[in-house]
């Protein structure tokens, strides 16, 4: 029984290039975390069409954990060129889709030219989508053969296809050409660690200080020995390394084992995706989806010499390598184009590959107009950027709201990359995500009338806009032409026209398109003859704020073709408000005039989001989080402090980083929260958020709003939920979502927050998420 320690972290750079094949020294000292590596062979895994059917591809492939890395656009899209696993030849079909993807990715002379199966691009730059490039699979010639015809077309055909090169080695080199029985060709570890050394360092002739080979066995046993190797495969995956990874059904049992390629991770689910080996419906799955439970080993390579550009993808005549893939040539609007969420602009580039490291490769994001003139720019070295909230405004304010969003790759080393910019012709659409958007058709008005009846101007109409109602009445102000509300103050016998609205929950904000139907010298309506004004209302009905929106600042589009979006944030959110317009004139003619335009109208009854709110949920915060965790905690989304692991009691702003919070300032405050957030990321090696935001402001990626309020001798945390309504715990007591009138909180700034009388402000927040585990 060979044995080996279990903490080895296998290194073969005991060769050099050209030396001869040397197997790694296994030991015999054995210790408490000593393993014992399996006697059987890896041979389980052959393609099994039932199970296949499980995942098709187009309606099971989950999306990719990690994008910025190019193994899971590798991985993911190898639905072909990789050897056949005929005979339970799992092993071998792992090492050549590694060795391939090496070849493809780092360095043409890993695999021979004669074994590549190259992609055909079918336009002059690479996609995401292409089937890529690897092996030639051994398909016509393995139909139908037996376990001994196969050592003869091994024989014969291992200087066409890669996979049987590599077996006819172990066999030439090793004298084990049958490893495991007369029907199966399955590899043992140490088959792994001989093949390896051998194939890279003597018949590829690679040095030491060129390629690392990594081979990790675990520590302990069972459920713990399985945990860790499947951490081990993690962490090499997150950094871009796909592995071999062994696999089985039982923790300690090697029956039924199976050799795979882990090469993409997804963080929140925790999830491990592999490639099976098996074709393209098993690309990108987990190993607990097809039935296998436990991790044995990682087997992988890390170059680390000089990138040699591939010639694995073509064009024509025109040849290609995969470190094309940092330039960008396609950019999507990611979070949606409306205007009240802030766009965030992705496109592909892998730029923090190793393929250029030294020369700091990052981006340049600008938008531009349409005559392609820069509206600003920015440096980022992600593949992704979201605009600030003045940048979305400097979009919306271009002529005809169309624009390029522009994409550079950028060095200060190397100079030479804004040859390869890519742009995309983007629209700014009126539409909103967080507010409902009534348009001028949604009132149900009879076309082409300006109602003047006395019912009409006094009693409320009800209306319903995809479950959003409200009420209006109205004098001189109907729907015209299938065009927009028009209010007419001025006809005949005519001086005055309004629309009123009235709501059943608190507005906060409306956004809205306003414009004459044309000039002056038509309408006859002007600020010194006459009036529109936006006016709002409280539940006294009394007028709390006016608006003049024929005054200059408000600047009103004459030509109706072109209408300006205009946004009200009221002071105290209100229920009802109306636009108004008089007029001084004695005109005396049947036409109408003083036409004045309503298109899109914008309600907002909660503050905007950024998707990454979490759901109201009281039971997470009962039993001891509740009475050990209080309205900071509940903001942070934290139960326990990291330095002990121990349920934190009553987390206070700068317990953390050891910073004062009183008195109970503003800037005090803050800067506890600040220097909280410092300590935390040096603490974790993470780089969360905390900054301040506006009320009606996106906050970035990841984060979700809170605000903080305070009186002398003590303050307040609230934070936004998924629903966009907001909850807060004061306290050690339970966690609730109304204030201290018993009424759902719609915005923090304007509900009965009882003695907490200062409001301080909307801040963004990256949650901590150490919670209490029962």
């Amino acid at each position: 029984m060979i044995k080996l320690l279990a903490t080895t972290i296998l290194s073969l750079s005991i060769l050099g290039g050209g030396a001869t094949a040397v197997p790694i020294q296994r030991t015999e000292v054995e210790t408490q975390n000593e393993i014992q590596i399996q006697t059987k062979g890896e041979n389980d895994g052959l393609y099994n069409e039932e199970i296949a059917k499980l995942y098709e591809k187009s309606s099971n492939e989950p999306k990719l954990g990690m994008d910025y890395f190019y193994a899971p656009h590798y991985f993911s899209n190898l639905e072909y060129n990789f050897g056949n696993n005929y005979f339970g030849t799992c092993g071998y079909v792992a090492t050549g889709m590694l060795l391939s993807f090496w070849d493809t990715y780092w360095d043409d002379n890993i695999i021979p030219e004669q074994f590549d199966n190259i992609a055909n691009l079918e336009y002059n730059k690479l996609s995401y989508g292409l089937e890529s490039p690897g092996i030639y699979r051994e398909n016509e010639i393995l139909n139908g053969i037996t376990i001994n015809d196969y050592y003869e077309v091994v024989e014969n055909y291992s200087d066409t296809y890669f996979q049987l090169l590599l077996i006819k080695m172990v066999k030439e080199e090793f004298n084990s050409f049958e490893l495991d029985s007369a029907s199966i060709t399955g590899l043992y570890w140490n088959d792994y660690i001989d093949l390896y050394n051998y194939y890279i360092y003597n018949y590829r002739g690679y040095s030491t200080s060129d390629v690392d080979f990594i081979g990790y066995g675990g520590i302990g046993s069972g459920a713990k020995k399985s945990e860790n190797v499947r951490n081990y495969a993690i962490n090499l995956v997150k950094k871009g390394i796909p592995v071999k990874l062994g696999i089985g059904h039982n923790y300690d049992s090697y029956d039924g084992t199976h050799a795979v390629v882990a090469y993409d991770y997804n963080e929140a689910k925790d999830e491990l995706y592999c490639h099976f080996g098996w074709g393209p419906n098993t690309t990108h799955v987990t190993i607990e989806s097809l039935g296998y439970t436990s991790y044995n080993n990682v087997f992988g390579f890390n170059f680390k010499n000089g990138h040699n550009h591939s010639n694995n993808y073509k064009y024509n005549t025109a040849t290609h390598c995969a470190c094309h893939y940092v330039i960008p040539y396609h950019i999507d609007l990611i979070n949606g184009n409306y205007r009240d969420v802030l766009p965030i602009y992705k496109w592909n580039g892998l730029n923090q590959e190793k393929w250029f490291a030294e020369q700091n490769l990052k981006y340049k994001f600008s938008i531009l107009d349409q005559n392609r003139h820069a509206i600003f720019t920015t440096l980022t070295s992600v593949d992704e950027y979201q605009l600030t909230q003045e940048q979305r405004n400097e979009i919306f304010e271009l002529e005809n709201g169309k624009y390029y969003a522009y994409v550079v790759p950028y060095s200060d080393v190397y100079p030479y990359w804004d040859d390869y910019g890519y742009s995309e012709l983007f629209a700014v659409l009126p539409d909103f995500k967080y507010a409902h958007v009534i348009k001028s058709a949604d009132y149900g008005y009879v076309k082409d009338v300006y109602p003047t009846d006395a019912d009409t101007k006094n009693n409320y109409t009800a209306h319903n806009v995809n479950g959003f109602s409200f009420e209006t009445k109205r004098y001189r102000t109907g729907y015209i032409q299938s065009e927009y509300i028009v209010l007419s103050p001025i006809r005949k016998n005519i001086n005055e026209a309004f629309i009123e609205y009235k709501f059943d929950i608190p507005v906060l904000r409306i956004d809205v398109q306003l414009t004459h139907w044309r000039n002056y010298s038509s309408e006859k309506l002007s600020s010194q003859n006459g009036s529109f004004v936006l006016e709002a209302y409280n539940d006294e009905d009394v007028c709390t704020e006016k608006y003049d929106l024929l005054s200059k600042s408000f600047n009103l589009p004459t030509n109706r073709k072109s209408p300006n979006w205009y946004t009200f944030e009221f002071s105290q959110p209100v229920k009802r408000f109306k636009f108004h317009s008089t007029s001084s004139l004695n005109y005396e003619n049947e036409d109408n005039k003083g036409r004045i335009c309503i298109g899109d109208l914008a309600v907002w009854t909660q503050l905007p989001m950024s998707g990454y709110e979490l759901e109201y949920n009281t039971s997470v915060w009962e039993g001891l989080p509740s009475l050990h965790n209080n309205c900071y905690a509940y903001a942070l989304n934290n139960q326990i402090d990291i330095r002990n692991n121990e349920i934190w009691h009553k987390q206070q702003p700068g317990e953390l980083s050891g910073m004062p919070n009183y008195p109970f300032t503003k800037d005090i405050l803050v800067a506890a929260v600040e220097k909280d957030f410092e300590k935390y990321n040096e603490l974790n090696g993470t780089n969360l958020i905390f900054k301040e935001v506006g009320r009606f402001e996106n906050c970035p990626k990841g984060t979700y709003k809170v605000a903080l309020v305070s009186y002398d001798f003590d303050y307040h945390w609230y934070r936004q939920n998924a629903d966009g309504t907001w909850s807060h715990k004061p306290g050690t007591t339970p966690v609730k979502n109304c204030d201290n009138s018993n009424e759902i909180i719609l915005d923090p700034q304007f509900c009965d927050r009882g003695k907490y009388e200062n409001f301080l402000g909307y801040f963004a927040v990256t949650p901590w998420g150490n919670m209490y585990d029962t």
